[in-house]
């Protein structure tokens, strides 16, 4: 749906995880890893120093994909939003000051134009985002990363 829509992203951590026990999902949750791949414009892979300095951060409950997400979207220095229908992702982003960077599949799809053919489930919607963010605004440390 977004492919073309957006210059999509992601990182080699993720693209692993969705092939991860791939023989034992019934066939219409399995993803071909070629069409994946080529579905993106990049896929990154952060360096040991990326990864160092999000560990430093409040992040400790992130699983592998998210860390690397995080650890390469910190470190970049053009404009980014990370999408991703992940609780403690979303929590890393509002306590460690950048409430602003999550992206609800909702909005993107609404911002290109995209009607979906079905309903989203509730944590791709914007108000599911929204209610995450507001929960962990009482978390997040004063001052906390720009």
């Amino acid at each position: 749906m977004l492919v073309g829509a957006w210059p999509l992203e992601t990182v080699e951590e993720c693209i692993t995880e969705t092939q991860t026990a791939k023989h034992k999902k019934p066939p219409e949750q399995q993803i071909n890893e070629a069409v994946l791949r080529a579905s993106f414009v990049r896929i990154n892979v952060p360096t040991p120093f990326q990864l160092a300095n999000e560990a430093l951060l409040r992040g400790p409950f992130l699983d592998p994909g998210e860390r690397h997400i995080w650890a390469h979207a910190i470190s970049r220095d053009d404009a980014w939003v990370v999408c991703g229908p992940d609780h403690a992702s979303m929590k890393f982003a509002v306590v460690n000051g950048m409430k602003d960077r999550p992206e609800s599949l909702e909005d993107l799809l609404t911002i290109a134009g995209i009607r979906p053919r079905l309903p989203l489930k509730s944590h791709f919607e914007d108000a599911w985002l929204r209610r995450i963010v507001v929960t962990h605004l009482f978390d997040a440390p004063k001052g906390g990363r720009k």
